[in-house]
């Protein structure tokens, strides 16, 4: 059982980082033979949402098995989520580069939530549960997109790590189910993987194609485990503090903040 955790831990971050260094490599070594890579931006996306995905379902799989389809448990939809997400990401590649493709991908990333998510029956309204998951992920997208650029290197994989960190735990304290807590530690597994190729290589690892999976799947497990949390020990508002929890980022972008120091725009 041991051994099975750390495989489903372990082995998506090994797919993700072997798929993120090869979306940064590839188009340079295409640049440095003097054949310009016309689908580089294509490229990078592409091979970002593939780690990501690639490595959360093989996790899935190696806890789970492979999900029905349609699936009949309703938090199974969340492996249909993430494949959906990584679709979506690997297309940002042909629509990144202005604000409209920006957004398009957002709707899209918030049409995908918001449809495969399937609230229990005890929670009436479904379409309500719906509509606020499509409108979290837009917002998260739609935030974190300008820090990416502008925080290069390790600092927001490091967050997004924290925050799936948190996940974890929440979901093994609330939901008491262990299985959800090693499907969340595998995205913050990939993330820290993220987080130290950005140290060492000095780059931005992370791209619209990594962050578009990670982005969605956060408040994904966030409210499913609302959903499965049989206890009430954890407070809802938890779950949704976690869920938005990348956006914290933005207090060390305040002005009074950045102007006080680097470390302390950092925190």
């Amino acid at each position: 059982m041991e051994k099975l955790t750390l495989l489903s831990v372990f082995v998506p971050g090994l797919i993700a980082a072997a798929m993120i260094l090869a979306g940064i490599v590839l188009p340079r070594t295409f640049n440095r033979c003097g054949k310009r890579m016309r689908a580089e931006q294509i490229v990078v996306h592409s091979f970002g949402a593939l780690g990501v995905g690639i490595g959360f379902l093989v996790c899935f799989q190696l806890q789970e098995g492979l999900p029905d389809l349609p699936p009949v448990q309703r938090w199974h939809w969340l492996a249909i989520i993430a494949a959906g997400a990584m679709a979506v990401g690997m297309l940002h590649g042909v629509l990144a580069g202005h604000w409209v493709g920006t957004v398009g991908s957002g709707v899209l990333l918030a049409a995908v939530a918001g449809f495969a998510l399937q609230p229990l029956p005890a929670y009436e309204q479904p379409w309500l549960w719906k509509g606020a998951l499509a409108v979290i992920v837009c917002v998260l997208w739609l935030a974190m997109n300008p820090l990416v650029r502008r925080r290069r290197g390790h600092i927001v994989p490091l967050v997004i790590m924290l925050s799936f960190t948190a996940a974890s735990v929440v979901l093994i304290a609330g939901v008491n189910s262990a299985k959800f807590g090693v499907l969340a530690g595998s995205l913050a597994c990939m993330a820290g993987v993220l987080m130290v190729i950005g140290l060492v290589m000095r780059t931005s690892p992370i791209n619209g194609g990594a962050l578009a999976v990670m982005l969605v799947m956060l408040p994904a497990w966030m409210m499913t485990g609302m959903f499965y949390d049989s206890t009430s020990d954890v407070p809802r508002t938890t779950f949704l503090l976690i869920g938005l929890s990348p956006l914290a980022m933005w207090l060390g972008e305040l002005l009074l903040v950045a102007r006080s120091g680097r470390w302390k725009a950092w925190l």
